[in-house]
């Protein structure tokens, strides 16, 4: 990959690979095409970490991060998103 080429499912989906090798009682950190999947991903039962495409069905260049970790309550959410603005219909559907 040159230094100017978008990271893309693949690439995101080696490195939650790695993270789920170090911290395997964390839920999430499935395949980010699940978002595009009619399956979607699994329920959490605890603390997790997602990464997913802010436009899952069109396969778009910016990339979200989704915890419910240090939360109150493990079904509030906290979204990491770069981009700033409102979340697609598809993206909230994914959630």
């Amino acid at each position: 990959m040159s230094s100017c080429e978008w990271m893309n499912d693949r690439i995101i989906d080696a490195a939650m690979t790695l993270i789920k090798k170090e911290v395997p009682y964390i839920w999430g950190l499935e395949s980010c095409l699940n978002a595009s999947t009619s399956h979607g991903f699994s329920r959490a039962q605890g603390s997790f970490i997602q990464i997913l495409n802010r436009d899952p069905k069109g396969g778009g260049s910016h990339w979200l991060t989704l915890s419910n970790m240090k939360l109150k309550t493990k079904s509030e959410i906290k979204i990491f998103d770069s981009g700033f603005t409102s979340i697609s219909f598809p993206v909230q559907e994914a959630i």
